[in-house]
């Protein structure tokens, strides 16, 4: 007969696991609605940033268009128009 058997996870690797979750850093972000041209609200999870770039571990899809300027006047639900986008 045979024994079933527990997955098993070295204590290394979830540590790793976990010490990943904690360093994510939760951050406000207003994505861009190009269909109503409103912003929301949405927090993303941060994993690393610097001076030029913000790697989103979570809640951001490829493609999407986030405001980067004047967000403090900001406003779930605002229209905005858009002056240039980036790549």
């Amino acid at each position: 007969m045979p024994s079933k058997q527990r997955p098993e996870l070295p204590i290394l690797a979830r540590l790793v696991e976990e010490f990943e979750k904690v360093r994510e850093k939760v951050e406000p972000v207003y994505p861009f609605d190009a269909k109503t041209g409103t912003v929301s609200l949405r927090n993303i999870a941060v994993r690393a940033s610097d001076a030029t770039v913000v790697q989103v571990a979570s809640g951001l899809n490829p493609g999407d268009v986030v405001v980067t300027a004047g967000v403090q006047a900001l406003r779930p639900g605002q229209k905005v128009r858009l002056l240039e986008t980036q790549s």
